[in-house]
């Protein structure tokens, strides 16, 4: 697996990132994939990653967040085979193809974005949502060892007031699927986050491609943000 990365475009687009839901209420998100790139198998990982956040976040049979292909809508996001697993966090323009990229292997690459965890995990950056780690409360929970991260990765582990990162009065969630596992980025084969609560632990990788679900302090944070609840 080719680990997440965070696009941060300016920080003024992503205070207060908008809920992306195009030009359309309720939730709707369009999108489009690159044709002619990914197989069929790879087609039916990303669409799994879309449907886990929909039957997750439906409420009372009715949809909360929907990804719908785009007909004729003005924004919507476009889905790539780009360099490495990336997203915007929420919505940056009116107007236009938004991009999130997902890796697809091959002989000269070294890992892959298609696995229905990665896939649903940019996709709630695309929606509006930071890393679980980047909490401004996160140091209550989990200790940062930044001698074990390289300096050029270092900024994925920022934290950010909540001006940027609202928990939204939900608890830190050490399973939510925008958590890092405990090695993310470890140049030493260390640990790069350490858990602070008794009885708690970090996903490992090797379960963390196996998910086939947001957590469910997940679900609730995409439902309060996108007025479902």
């Amino acid at each position: 697996m080719i680990k997440s990365l965070v696009i941060l475009v300016s920080i003024a687009l992503c205070l207060n990132a908008a809920p992306f839901n195009g030009e359309t209420p309720n939730g709707i998100v369009p999108y489009v994939i690159d044709p002619y790139t990914y197989n069929a198998t790879e087609l039916n990982i990303i669409l799994a990653g879309m449907k886990i956040i929909e039957d997750q976040t439906r409420v009372n049979g009715k949809d909360c967040i929907k990804f719908v292909p785009r007909s004729s809508e003005a924004t919507y996001l476009r889905i790539f085979n780009g360099q490495g697993c990336w997203s915007y966090v929420g919505r940056q323009q009116r107007g236009g193809a938004q991009q999130l990229s997902l890796q697809k292997p091959s002989a000269t690459v070294r890992g892959s974005c298609i696995y229905k965890s990665t896939v649903a995990h940019e996709l709630i950056h695309a929606l509006g949502f930071w890393h679980e780690q980047s909490r401004p409360d996160r140091d209550q929970y989990i200790r940062i060892n930044w001698e074990n991260i390289s300096v050029d990765d270092q900024h994925n582990f920022n934290k950010y007031p909540t001006t940027v990162s609202d928990p939204m009065e939900f608890p830190y969630d050490y399973h939510s699927i925008m958590h890092y596992d405990s090695h993310a980025f470890s140049i030493n084969g260390k640990p790069t986050m350490e858990v602070l609560q008794s009885g708690w632990s970090l996903i490992s990788v090797a379960d963390d491609l196996k998910r086939d679900s947001i957590s469910t302090i997940d679900a609730g944070e995409l439902m309060k943000y996108y007025g479902c609840i």
